[in-house]
């Protein structure tokens, strides 16, 4: 929840939202209006790791304002001709809930071969990485496609090794 509000935050800033210097202002409602407004253009959220239920579905405090009432986060998600929310979630219902009861796309986990190639390919090409290392390091990840994407943007930025990461 704390990082959904600010990655609110830093939305409402990014376009200078007007009202963002009141300090009753309800940051939530701001983003939400603005993007909802098809007036201003194209834009893509991503929810990713949206897997808690309650945090999505239960009103909470922690999203209140000094004018607003008890309302969920989901409310908060902005629908717009012109706009695209894509989730990510390890819980279906979540996503479907989110997708207004839209079928979600399931992307399977990938094989450990999969994995290792994906590893590889996004590894820069003077990498040298132990065999044993990459398998260990994709069977932590759970042979996940975007974890091992950033594991291996971090190795390839930090120059570090596999073994290192």
């Amino acid at each position: 929840m704390v990082r959904f509000h600010e990655a609110y935050e830093t939305i409402a800033q990014n376009l200078s939202l007007p009202g963002l210097e009141n300090p009753n202002v309800d940051t939530l409602r701001l983003v939400r209006d603005w993007l909802s407004d098809e007036r201003h253009g194209s834009w893509l959220m991503i929810l990713d790791n949206a897997d808690d239920m309650d945090a999505f579905f239960t009103a909470s405090t922690e999203t209140l304002s000094a004018t607003s009432k008890r309302v969920a986060l989901s409310a908060y998600i902005p629908g717009s001709p012109k706009g695209k929310v894509i989730v990510t979630t390890r819980d279906s219902r979540v996503g479907e809930r989110l997708a207004g009861r839209k079928k979600c796309i399931t992307v399977p986990l990938l094989a450990v071969h999969e994995a290792l190639r994906l590893l590889y390919f996004k590894l820069p090409v003077d990498s040298n990485c132990a065999e044993a290392d990459a398998a260990i390091l994709v069977k932590t990840l759970d042979c996940l496609p975007l974890a091992i994407t950033q594991a291996a943007a971090f190795i390839s930025e930090n120059h570090c090794t596999l073994g290192d990461y």
